[in-house]
């Protein structure tokens, strides 16, 4: 770490300086780490998605150069990405019409066990490290309950994002009914989670009388910066996950330090239940090998 420089600003200082001494490839018109200022420069990120009616919305995510988690990378574009177009594809799988307006639908892409229709509730998510949001709100779009977490000053970051892509529900939070939940399809829940504090609980994170999620996906991206993170990712899986229902999706960068630690102790943790992506089923104008994704079953 640079003497006198503060924690944060020296990691993501760092990460600029590995960054730039990647060969240099030409971009791609989603790429964007070339490092700060040179590409891509801070301001707006746009992103088509298909929502859960059928129709393509742009995603506005507005970035801040105050930290590592204040900016939009790669890898959740591409996992974001991936996730709409298996949605989509996978209703072509079950028989709709070729001619009908296909709509993504995430439980069955990802065969999640849950039934948003025979179940009466919508498919239940958490992001661990959501960054500027960009995968909650697409989730929320795609119809989707989503608890987006993060930890510090960019809690209000990941708010302002939601709330400027109308995905946030916390204005209706200030109701305490009992019949309310706080996670309703098409909305993202925005609170702070920290990895390392042991006393969290779902409780703190919810409060209201019945806010008892079983998440039925956690989703996480580029959260392998260091092999402390990966333990931390890790930890939270296991924590609100539930064994035997609820699945992973894991969006990974290859260079990242933790990375390999992350896929060796998944693997370790769920021998049967982890399997990678193949590259060739990314979306077509987000195809890389900088990036793994893979689904972990619990």
């Amino acid at each position: 770490m640079l003497v006198g420089m503060p924690k944060a600003t020296a990691s993501l200082a760092h990460l600029e300086e590995t960054l730039l001494k990647r060969h240099p490839v030409p971009l791609r018109s989603w790429e964007r780490e070339t490092g700060r200022g040179v590409h891509h420069a801070f301001g707006e990120y746009r992103l088509m998605i298909t929502t859960s009616n059928g129709a393509a919305e742009e995603v506005i995510i507005e970035e801040s150069c105050t930290s590592i988690a204040t900016r939009v990378w790669d890898c959740a574009v591409v996992t974001t990405k991936w996730l709409e177009r298996r949605s989509l594809l996978s209703q072509m799988e079950i028989g709709m019409s070729s001619s009908s307006t296909l709509v993504p639908d995430v439980a069955t892409a990802l065969k999640l066990n849950v039934d948003p229709l025979k179940d009466s509730r919508p498919t239940q998510v958490l992001e661990l490290g959501a960054g500027l949001g960009l995968l909650s709100i697409c989730l929320a779009k795609m119809g989707a309950a989503v608890l987006s977490t993060e930890y510090g000053a960019a809690v209000a970051h990941l708010k302002k994002n939601c709330v400027q892509n109308n995905a946030d529900v916390s204005q209706y939070y200030h109701d305490a009914s009992p019949t309310r939940t706080t996670l309703s399809s098409g909305s993202v829940l925005c609170r702070e989670l920290d990895w390392y504090k042991t006393t969290e609980t779902l409780r703190s994170l919810l409060p209201l009388e019945n806010d008892t999620p079983v998440f039925d996906l956690i989703v996480v991206t580029d959260c392998s910066l260091s092999t402390r993170d990966s333990i931390g990712v890790l930890d939270m899986i296991q924590k609100y996950g539930t064994r035997g229902h609820t699945k992973c999706l894991v969006g990974l960068c290859r260079e990242r330090e933790g990375t390999s630690f992350f896929i060796d102790n998944a693997q370790k943790l769920y021998p049967s239940g982890v399997s990678v992506v193949p590259t060739a089923e990314y979306h077509e104008q987000y195809q890389t090998n900088r990036h793994i994704i893979l689904l972990i079953e619990l």
